[in-house]
């Protein structure tokens, strides 16, 4: 019986993020939410931030939570987020 091949999905919303792993199996594709996260934004002097430590530790866990789920058999790794401003500083510059 061949064995199914795994996908990851983590996405990066403004308020939380998710890693979604995929199972295709004879032409058949099953999701499975394996791992849910808050997205926290760290404030800087007068602007806020992402917490990229926060949110890298959290895709750390949840490719650790994919590996035990898919039993090693991960095919591919996406990373999605929403879009993005350019810091004040830059927009005078470009």
């Amino acid at each position: 019986m061949e064995k199914a091949q795994s996908f990851l999905a983590i996405d990066l919303g403004v308020e939380s993020g998710w890693a979604v792993l995929g199972h295709l199996h004879a032409d058949k594709l099953e999701l499975q939410e394996i791992h849910r996260f808050p997205n926290r934004p760290v404030q800087v002097v007068d602007s806020l931030y992402w917490d990229v430590l926060h949110l890298w530790d959290e895709m750390q866990h949840g490719l650790a939570l994919a590996v035990k789920e898919s039993e090693k058999m991960m095919v591919s790794l996406g990373v999605d987020t929403w879009g993005w401003i350019l810091p004040s500083w830059m927009q005078t510059t470009l």
